[in-house]
């Protein structure tokens, strides 16, 4: 069982229309391995043009995704949010703002509904794009910054009492 979870720009809402997750909901169930495009823009995933480039290049990158893997993506992302208020584990969520992958509005419903839990911490980037972790400088060095800065509250030890 993991001591503690951290979410970088998780997919829990997408931007694509309800028309659009309604007709995957039914490939899922008639086409399950049916290969689509996935339509993801690289130019959405960070504003270093190296690694937009290298993502590009990479041969174990393809741009395909199934009617099953996108169905179970858009379920899962509002089951997390309705869940959200059951977290149990510490939890960094680190949010792109200018996220143009996923939709950033899931992440700040899922921040709402886990508030009562008292696990979780947020970190929003207003002008940083998906890849969080693969961002100009000095983006790249604020969002190592906030994960260090957590990483080190949670090794701190319990007060004695």
């Amino acid at each position: 069982e993991p001591l503690a979870l951290l979410l970088s720009s998780p997919a829990l809402r997408t931007r694509e229309s309800p028309r659009m997750i309604a007709l995957a909901r039914l490939l899922a169930r008639v086409a399950p391995n049916l290969p689509l495009r996935n339509g993801l823009d690289f130019d959405q995933l960070s504003h270093d043009r190296q690694v937009v480039a290298d993502y590009r290049r990479d041969p174990l990158r393809h741009g395909w995704i199934t009617p099953r893997l996108a169905d179970f993506i858009f379920r899962a992302g509002a089951a997390c949010i309705a869940d959200a208020a059951r977290l149990a584990l510490p939890t960094l969520l680190l949010v792109a703002d200018g996220d143009g992958i996923v939709d950033p509005s899931g992440s700040r419903e899922f921040a709402r509904q886990a508030t009562s839990t008292g696990q979780l911490t947020t970190r929003f980037f207003s002008l940083l794009y998906h890849e969080l972790f693969n961002e100009n400088e000095p983006g790249r060095g604020q969002v190592l910054m906030q994960l260090g800065d957590w990483l080190g509250r949670q090794d701190a030890p319990a007060p004695h009492r």
